[in-house]
């Protein structure tokens, strides 16, 4: 069985380190950024050109430099990413009403980063229907 992929954007560098390692500690591919323009430009994307999705999970970040998580999200959703909504996440330590809402209408999960590492566990565990410790 091959291993499940993740993209991570992030740009706190310690907390996307720390999630990549626990990800790859638990037999994920674990790709990371810290922002989604230096991964869209990395890998010179401009839209989906693919018949299926490039990752089984995207987790991101929401407060970026250049583009928030849920701008990446929505630029998916208009470039025709081909990942289900419920394999998309976004994880924040601020999160207003507004925002909230916008992620709600992507109908992504949202993980506040106070959050331990055991939600993001249970999110992966009821997608792929297995354990995934972290």
């Amino acid at each position: 069985m091959s291993l499940q992929t993740v993209l991570v954007l992030d740009d706190n560098d310690l907390y996307r380190s720390v999630l990549k390692r626990a990800l790859t500690k638990n037999q994920f591919d674990v790709t990371a950024f810290p922002d989604p323009k230096t991964y869209l430009a990395t890998r010179k994307i401009d839209h989906c050109e693919r018949n299926c999705p490039c990752f089984d999970f995207i987790l991101t970040d929401n407060h970026m430099p250049s583009m928030s998580g849920l701008e990446f999200f929505e630029w998916g959703k208009q470039n025709d990413c081909k990942l289900p909504v419920h394999r998309k996440a976004i994880i924040s330590a601020m999160w207003s009403e507004e925002d909230l809402d916008r992620a709600q209408s992507l109908g992504c999960r949202v993980f506040d980063k106070s959050s331990s590492l055991d939600h993001i566990q249970d999110w992966i565990e009821n997608c792929v229907g297995q354990k995934a410790e972290l």
